[in-house]
């Protein structure tokens, strides 16, 4: 009866004919630094953690590719006499079709969104909590980009360059007042 099984998984195998290629990576890191008082170089105590998630799925069948690409990225960290502040915070997703020319340029159109999940800060020098500005928050703001244009791809998975003369990016803001002053965002509750 198990030979019987793995006979049917064997002819499965065989037939399988999808063209898509899929990947997923989630990791999570954890840093700490600590100093005592005799160490004479200095420093400061440390804490942080961080999360990602990065996850392909890629499809290809003769001349025609899609490539779709997700990735989630949060990190805190926490230094001695400061309060909690993030430092990775991204939220990126893209994807592109693609035609093949020859055997190293794509015709292309994508569509990419790039923001991020949590609140974002300026702080002043002191670093109180009193003393921070907020910039940004949950898709504010977020970017949403077209391209169309050609694809160099010498090296199929390793290596590619997107040209492309027509790229249109539109920021957007789900807020009230968000906007760039001095070439910086800024957001404004009221």
């Amino acid at each position: 009866m198990a030979f019987s099984w793995i006979a049917q998984i064997a002819v499965y195998a065989q037939t399988d004919t999808t063209y898509w290629r899929r990947s997923i990576s989630s990791g999570l890191n954890l840093n700490q630094a600590t100093f005592s008082n005799n160490w004479q170089a200095g420093g400061i105590n440390s804490i942080a953690i961080g999360l990602f998630s990065n996850g392909k799925a890629d499809y290809r069948r003769d001349r025609i590719s899609w490539y779709n690409e997700i990735q989630l990225q949060y990190g805190l960290f926490r230094n001695k006499g400061q309060d909690t502040r993030k430092n990775l915070d991204r939220i990126f997703l893209d994807t592109k079709y693609g035609y093949s020319i020859s055997s190293d340029w794509n015709t292309f159109a994508s569509a990419n969104f790039l923001s991020q999940f949590d609140r974002g800060f300026e702080y002043d020098v002191d670093s109180l909590p009193d003393n921070r500005r907020l910039i940004s928050n949950f898709l504010a703001p977020g970017f949403l980009t077209f391209a169309l244009g050609l694809e160099f791809k010498p090296v199929v998975d390793w290596f590619s360059v997107r040209f492309s003369p027509f790229a249109p990016a539109s920021p957007f803001s789900p807020t009230r007042t968000c906007g760039r002053t001095q070439g910086r965002w800024f957001m404004a509750y009221r």
